[in-house]
């Protein structure tokens, strides 16, 4: 069963528009179902709102284009939107309102990993909180290489007590 991630909208829109970085290597390991990408309603529509804030027209409908597509091909575990109770049951852990639906969400589904580029909301107070594991990209990265590592090494054990 592969690793369940679920995605804030500051990585999907960082792996749209960068050439390369963190979070586009991780939106490549959902497309390759390397991991399991979990994906609030509520982060998808943010994530059009925000890019239709954040670009120009016809850059906008390029990337609003690519990112649908990309959400076709991701074929995503979808989260649906949190009623307002369980949106009430976070808005005492994180600061910032804005994110108690994404919280809410995320804690619903359970997810292995919660990614995000927003430390400073989704922080250390939210993780003790919610028992999220919570860490940005990179952080992800460097964890899921030091687990799969371990994972072929235990597999090259087994085929050698196997070869006995």
């Amino acid at each position: 069963m592969p690793i369940r991630v679920a995605l804030d909208s500051c990585v999907i829109i960082d792996g749209l528009v960068s050439e390369f970085s963190a979070s586009k290597a991780v939106l490549i390991l959902g497309l390759r179902k390397v991991i399991q990408l979990v994906i609030p309603q509520f982060v998808i529509a943010e994530t059009e709102r925000a890019i239709r804030k954040i670009v120009n027209n016809q850059r906008e409908a390029d990337i609003l284009e690519a990112f649908q597509l990309l959400i076709r091909k991701l074929s995503p575990e979808i989260i649906s939107l949190p009623t307002k109770k369980e949106m009430e049951a976070f808005r005492s852990v994180i600061r910032h309102q804005a994110d108690v639906p994404v919280l809410a969400s995320v804690v619903k589904c359970r997810p292995d990993y919660f990614l995000t580029t927003n430390i400073s909301h989704f922080n250390k107070r939210v993780t003790q909180k919610t028992s999220l594991k919570i860490l940005r990209p990179e952080d992800f990265l460097a964890e899921l290489t030091v687990r799969m590592k371990g994972s072929v090494a235990l597999n090259a054990r087994k085929r050698e007590s196997l070869d006995d």
